[in-house]
């Protein structure tokens, strides 16, 4: 319960848009705890677990082997470091893998009746509340999180609209089910009322659900839902043979496949009705005018290309690799994609972005654990796909398995034939979902049982089995055009868990929820009731245990905003849920999510024994929002302790006191999850059961927590601590705050001395911090170059550390003497030298370097080559490569460094007037060339340029030349003119670039 809470709920503004790692570490953490309890049970009762009863052998000899193929790609990766502990984006690596295993395992083998199922299933579906409404507050512009401008598609707490969406996706047909259930009823169940108020807030729920997937305006997961409902729809309508229902849901299904192709068609009415409706993102969903999307179609032929490949890859360090031969097999490791895949491909139209992904599951797994991986992992998909078949009251057959491998293989040609090779990965992905839906079919009208098993049909445990199925088909189409995440991989193993303990509990009738109507006994006398039949506030304790975990989650990110400066705790609770860092906001923002969460959660863990106005219910709500009310007051005390320090350049210490301050108050929440997770599983004898040894595995449990923390802490935690420091010397390098910022990341790699990541980070703040201070800058660069010593023989090379080596050496020529500059110049070659080996076609190393040859080298020919290189793989993009050359002439304090990214600036821009024959591209291009002479000094060449783009740019990039008006009149002294040119800019520009134009202003107010 705590991990499908936890996971998918948690965000923080120390992380914006990079929510996982603090996600993944309690998945860690809870993994490990799962792994001691197992290993403590097995140590009591001294035997090994057996296999429960009804799963089927294949299920645990595929789990297994893929077990098998992670840990043998992780020994023979190329990159083992990050193949163990997963990259700074993901944290993907070894360790989370085997955490959400043991989860599943853990699930599997202690669930032990539909109490629990039907526990784990509304916790699932509570979650999604605060999310989808924190979805549509986004969608209303008025995130707490953004300070200027808003957001174009809704993230919620998963970070990236895709994500979002692909999580509502596996959860819909949850919702589907939960509400059918409702609409069903029994007559022991509340009667009419009770049934007719379940109905409509689980309709308002799904409504919630749909609305923050449209907010997300994601194309991959239409397909994804267009998968599930298709499977949930047909599946349901064969168990329970409503021949109407099928009808009815191919009409629907066929209405929403024809919309979706009809926004997708290049004609202008299609894009009239995507964008009056505001679906103008999902009109690019089959990009059917570019023939495909251009971005994924060139990353899957260049990971086919590469696992098909015999050539080696090579270490810049020296060496090639040595199991060349076995890749396709075993795999280059998990999270190594970024070091190798750019030997042979580089997507030009990222910034040079380096993809730590393929962008589809099978091409992903294909890469990081090989095909024997691949293959476990699909393989399993179909066992647990069996295991749902059997639990909807079906017979399978043995020629279910070769049916699914002929229809992937069909699928995985026929998509290859007609889009390349790379789309043979999508083929086989579609195929294999085809197949188990065939095998589905074939199930229900095979000849000796088209008729469900009496016990099972339309049974609540096989209508159950149709819904996780049609989540797990879901979910593999939607990572065919993208990658899981912590929370969808998580809630991935929780539901392919409950299918196979579904053989196991399903066969037994859900009991009555609500209080049963004494039975007469044969002498004539009623039966006396059980306590839990006659108490209505029985378990009522447990059952807040559930929403205050989601509420506490929430407020840990509200009571986050803010506090500086206060000097007591009721002032810092207050302004933590009324005022926001986004002026727009609202101040009863925070309300607007927590009190419907608060409602809504609590509803669904009642779980029908109640109504919405009974006692049960109001007692429920108090004993939740007590323990929430109680954090809340204890996180604002703590966060009074710290004094009301503020960043400051000068005191770097205060800086260290809020990351000392803000680690207190992330473990503070982590041990109260863990608390509330321990009496919640204590006060219901481990399981619901009524097992009478629940004491002893209380103990059990109780032990396992404890023996576990250090562990966790070294392979989750720790992380964790390390990330909130670096997220905030980060920030304090975004302020320009040098001095504050070298310490704080200094703490961030003693903290994780291993960490690649935090290594490159504090050698860039000393690169900038040597530019601002030239009298320190030879020692600044010193200790740069010292500490990615480390980071570069780490891997055997295989990282971008020699891009930052470059620049580090590019710096000290320009500021060193004579006679070591030649030294350092030389140096700087080499390291960019061994980079363009590395990533082929890698513009910023080029550019690099022709800056060093002709400055400081004096070999203007080799610049001249490097440059023309540069040039062929810019792809088009000469206005941000200009950009990039202004930008690092402006931080330049050397005149030789200033001059040669201008010069270099200026080449970029007739090159791209060479090759634009557009009259707008040429117009952008020119926007670009006037800054470079503003940098320059030239203002009146840049007010000629100006003039002369503007006549042919864009009418909606009309604002830009306004900009640069005001910009020049900023240089001449004109202060009024220059307020009237960014005055009208602002009002021209999109939301997203107005915050730039408020700083502008700012300036200009200020002379």
């Amino acid at each position: 319960m705590s991990a499908a809470v936890v996971v998918p709920l948690f965000l923080t503004e120390e992380a914006y848009r990079t929510f996982t790692p603090y996600k993944v570490g309690p998945v860690r953490l809870l993994g490990v705890i799962v792994t001691v309890a197992i290993a403590i049970h097995i140590g009591i009762r001294r035997r090994l677990p057996t296999v429960p009863g009804g799963m089927r052998r294949s299920s645990w000899v595929t789990f297994a082997a893929l077990i098998g193929a992670q840990v043998l790609a992780t020994l023979f990766s190329v990159s083992p470091h990050a193949s163990v502990w997963g990259g700074q984006d993901s944290w993907q690596g070894l360790i989370t893998s085997l955490a959400e295993m043991m989860i599943f395992l853990g699930v599997v083998l202690y669930l032990n009746d539909w109490s629990q199922i039907d526990r784990l299933v509304n916790t699932i579906i509570a979650t999604t509340i605060p999310i989808g409404l924190y979805a549509l507050v986004q969608a209303l512009g008025f995130d707490p999180l953004i300070v200027e401008g808003g957001l174009q598609r809704g993230i919620s707490t998963l970070g990236t609209g895709i994500h979002l969406a692909a999580y509502l996706t596996m959860v819909m047909p949850l919702t589907w089910w939960r509400l059918a259930q409702e609409a069903k009823g029994s007559p022991g169940e509340g009667g009419r009322r009770g049934r007719t108020g379940g109905v409509i807030f689980y309709v308002a729920a799904a409504a919630v659900q749909v609305a923050a997937f449209l907010c997300a305006q994601s194309r991959g997961p239409v397909l994804g839902l267009l998968a599930t409902a298709t499977i949930a729809g047909f599946g349901w309508t064969l168990i329970l043979h409503r021949w109407r229902w099928a009808m009815a849901m191919g009409a629907v299904l066929g209405l929403a496949v024809a919309f979706l192709c009809f926004v997708n068609l290049p004609l202008a009415a299609s894009k009239s009705v995507a964008n009056a409706l505001h679906l103008g993102r999902f009109a690019g969903t089959l990009q059917l005018a570019e023939g495909g999307d251009p971005f994924r179609k060139g990353h899957w032929t260049a990971g086919v290309d590469l696992m098909t490949s015999r050539l080696p890859i090579a270490f810049p360090n020296g060496g090639k690799d040595t199991w060349s031969t076995l890749r396709p097999w075993i795999g280059f490791g998990p999270e190594t994609l970024e070091a190798v895949l750019p030997q042979r491909y580089i997507w030009a139209n990222t910034a040079l972005t380096l993809e730590y992904r393929l962008h589809n599951r099978v091409l992903d797994l294909w890469f990081s654990i090989g095909a024997l991986g691949a293959a476990s992992f699909l393989a399993f998909f179909v066992s647990v796909w069996t295991h749902g078949i059997e639990n909807a009251g079906l017979r399978r057959t043995s020629f279910d398995w070769v049916t699914i491998a002929l229809a992937a293989g069909i699928g995985g040609v026929l998509f290859a034939t007609i889009g390349g090779r790379g789309f043979a990965g999508l083929g086989l992905a579609v195929g294999l979902v085809a197949g188990c839906m065939l095998c589905l079919v074939i199930a229900a009208y095979r000849r000796g049982s088209t008729e469900p098993l009496p016990e099972k049909k339309g049974s609540p445990a096989g209508l159950l089995a149709i819904a996780l199925m049609a989540a797990l088909g879901g979910h593999l189409i939607e990572t065919s055009f993208s990658f899981p995440v912590s929370a969808t991989s998580l809630l991935f193993w929780l539901e392919a868990a409950m299918v196979l303990v579904l053989m196991r509990v399903g066969d037994n009738e859900p009991k009555p929820l609500l209080a049963a109507t004494p039975q007469k006994a044969r002498s004539g006398r009623p039966k006396a009731a059980k306590r839990s039949d006659v108490d209505p506030l029985h378990g009522v304790w447990l059952d807040a245990c559930g929403p205050a975990l989601i509420l506490i989650t929430i407020l840990f990110a509200f009571l986050q905003f803010d506090p500086s400066g206060t000097s007591d705790f009721l002032t810092v609770l207050g302004r933590g849920l009324t005022k926001m860092r986004n002026s727009q906001a609202p101040s009863h923002l925070a309300w607007l999510l927590l009190i419907p969460t608060w409602l809504a959660t609590n509803y669904i863990f009642l779980n029908r024994r109640a109504g919405p106005g009974s006692l049960r219910y109001v007692v429920q709500l108090a004993v939740s929002g007590a323990i929430g009310l109680a954090f809340a007051v204890v996180v604002a005390v703590q966060t009074t302790t710290i004094g009301g320090l503020r960043i400051s350049a000068d005191l770097p210490e205060a800086a260290l006191a809020q990351i000392a301050g803000y680690q207190t108050r992330y473990f503070l929440y982590v041990g109260i999850a863990l608390a509330l997770v321990f009496f919640a599983a204590v006060g219901r004898g481990l399981g619901g059961n009524g097992s009478k040894s629940w004491v002893r595995e209380a103990t059990m449990l109780l032990v396992a927590i404890c023996v576990a923390l250090p562990l966790g802490w070294f392979v989750g935690l720790r992380q964790i601590r390390g990330d909130i420091t670096a997220a905030w010397g980060r920030r304090l390098f975004s302020d320009r705050q040098w001095r504050s910022s070298t310490a704080v990341l200094a703490r961030s790699v003693q903290e994780v001395p291993e960490s690649l990541d935090y290594r490159r980070g504090l050698a860039w703040t000393l690169l900038q911090r040597a530019a601002a201070e030239p009298e320190s800058a030879g020692w600044l660069l010193d200790q740069a170059e010292t500490n990615l010593g480390p980071a570069l023989v780490q891997d055997h090379g295989l990282n971008t550390v020699g891009l930052d080596l470059g620049r580090i050496y590019l710096q000290w020529a320009a500021v060193t003497g004579a006679d070591e500059r030649l030294k350092r110049a030389k140096q700087g070659e080499a390291a960019f030298d061994r980079l363009q080996h590395f990533v082929p076609g890698h513009t910023l190393a080029w550019l690099e370097d022709a800056v060093l040859d002709e400055q400081f080298l004096h070999q203007p020919l080799d610049a001249e080559q490097k440059f023309l290189k540069a040039v062929a793989a810019m792809a088009q993009r000469y206005g941000y490569w200009a950009q990039y050359c202004r930008e690092h002439a402006a931080a330049s304090r050397s005149p030789e460094l200033h001059r040669g990214y201008l010069n270099l600036g200026f080449r970029v821009i007739d090159a791209g007037l060479r090759d634009n024959r557009s009259p707008a591209a040429a117009a952008m291009i020119r926007l670009e060339q006037a800054r470079l002479h503003i940098e320059a000094n030239q203002l009146d060449e840049a007010l000629a340029v100006t003039a002369q783009a503007r006549s042919a740019v864009a009418v909606e990039n009309l604002w830009q030349t306004d900009e640069i008006l005001a910009r020049i009149d900023l240089r001449r002294g004109d202060r009024k003119g220059a307020l009237d040119f960014v005055g009208k800019a602002i009002a021209g520009a999109p939301t997203s670039e107005r915050g730039g134009l408020l700083e502008l202003k700012r300036q200009i107010e200020a002379r």
